[in-house]
Order: structure tokens, then sequence, then C-alpha cells
């Protein structure tokens, strides 16, 4: 077990695969007997084959990872310039308020010839005024293999295009299992964004 912890360590700094997140897992390898990590802290789980589909994974999730880091900088960016304010809307042309939901969901393709698959989904709660998003309550994420949303996820929200669309960035872990049954946790990072007519989109 030490060396395949050492091989995925060894992978992982080769990649430069390195993102700060409040909780530090980004090569963490415990044993499919002693489960140090609860199934509802990880999003969803894939298998590896060799060591060479490993450091394939992890490029390619180095790489996705950057981009939607990329994405929420700019979404920032647009936030910071937006020059209306919902709270100016005239009284008299504002829809009563009333707490929405929209949902996002996808199906990631890793690895050659995308024969891993990552089947995820996310939704958000929050309040809606006319077409716009108001005061969020809550953003979850979820494996849509699983029954549950997943309990270790780390975000942020920023309201961009005058309030209607929402953009988020979450952190999270997901497993990877190798052929010997180990499993090693990485961070993914996501970039969404949600709009009003219960819609959502993730970034890939």
């Amino acid at each position: 077990m030490k060396k395949a912890l050492k091989k995925v360590i060894s992978s992982v700094l080769a990649l430069s695969f390195c993102f700060s997140i409040p909780f530090a897992a980004n090569a963490a390898s415990v044993s499919t007997e002693k489960q140090a990590i609860s199934e509802k802290d990880v999003l969803f789980t894939v298998e590896v084959k060799s060591e060479e589909e490993l450091n394939e994974f992890l490029a390619e999730l180095s790489a996705h990872n950057k981009k939607s880091q990329e994405l929420w900088e700019k979404a920032l960016a647009e936030s910071e310039n937006m020059t209306e304010d919902i709270k100016n809307i005239d009284k008299s042309e504002m829809s009563p308020m009333s707490l929405e939901t929209s949902t996002a969901e996808t199906d990631v393709p890793w690895g050659s010839g995308g024969r891993i698959k990552a089947r995820i989904g996310a939704y958000v709660s929050y309040d809606k005024v006319n077409d716009r998003f108001g005061d969020v309550k809550g953003f979850y994420m979820y494996g849509r293999d699983s029954d549950t949303t997943t309990d270790n996820v780390d975000y942020s929200h920023k309201k961009i295009d005058n309030y209607r669309t929402l953009a988020v960035n979450a952190t999270c872990l997901i497993g990877v299992k190798d052929a010997a049954g180990t499993f090693s946790y990485f961070t993914y990072r996501a970039y969404i964004e949600f709009r009003t007519d219960g819609k959502g989109r993730f970034y890939e």
C-alpha cells in the first residue's frame, strides 16, 4: 500500500496537481477495509486499471480544474462590473418573491475514448424576483448513481448577467480505485451556471 501511495503522490507532484481546499486530501489513500472517508464525502469514484491510466486521468482532471478556475475568475470580474442592482427594480413592476430551485446535470467522460464515466448533478435553491436571483438559500451536489447529496462541498457563488445567472464555484472530493483495490482521493473543481428557468449547466 505504501508503494502504491508513493506512486500516486509522485504522479500528482509531477503533474503539479495541487489545489488549496478546506480539507487537505489531494492524495490521501486508505484501504477498502478501513474507510477513513465517508461515502457521503465523495462526489463520485472511478476505477483505473494501471498507473498509466491513473496518470492520464490525473492529467485530464488537472486540466479540467484549471479551466473551471479560469471560468470562475471571469465570473468574478463580470460580477464586479454589473451596473444594475436588483434592489432598484420598481416595486410596482416586481412580481411576488418565490422560493425556486434550478438543477444542472452532466455525464463526464474521462480517459481514453471516454471509458471512465462520471454522472453528477447539482442544484441551488433561491428566492426568485421576477426573472432574477435574490437570496441564495443553499447549494448541493450529488453523484447521480447515489441516493444522497455530497456532504463535503465547499462553494462560492456570484450573480452575473444583471442577476439573471448564478455562477457557482465548488470543490469536493472524488475517489480513484486502482487495480489493487486501494482508494485515493483528489480535488474536483466544478464551475456551474444556473438560470431562473430552473435549468443549469456544468462547464467541462
